[in-house]
């Protein structure tokens, strides 16, 4: 859930100024402020969740792993 909060103030522009306690990303869409926006979550490693918010429908979140050293 944190993640998805974080992309949605992230993609709304607001930043952590939003209370999160103030909307819901339970869902896989959100309308605020008269537009809509779609979550995507993946969970790339057992660990770690990735989140993306986009302002209307995202066709999907690819991930490549990399290797820091070869940047």
């Amino acid at each position: 859930i944190w993640t998805r909060k974080e992309s949605f103030v992230k993609a709304c522009g607001i930043g952590m100024k939003l209370d999160f306690s103030s909307f819901s990303t339970l869902e896989d869409r959100i309308c605020w402020q008269q537009d809509t926006y779609f979550f995507q979550t993946i969970q790339p490693e057992k660990k770690y969740f990735l989140s993306v918010c986009t302002k209307g429908k995202n066709t999907g979140i690819i991930v490549e792993k990399v290797n820091l050293a070869e940047l």
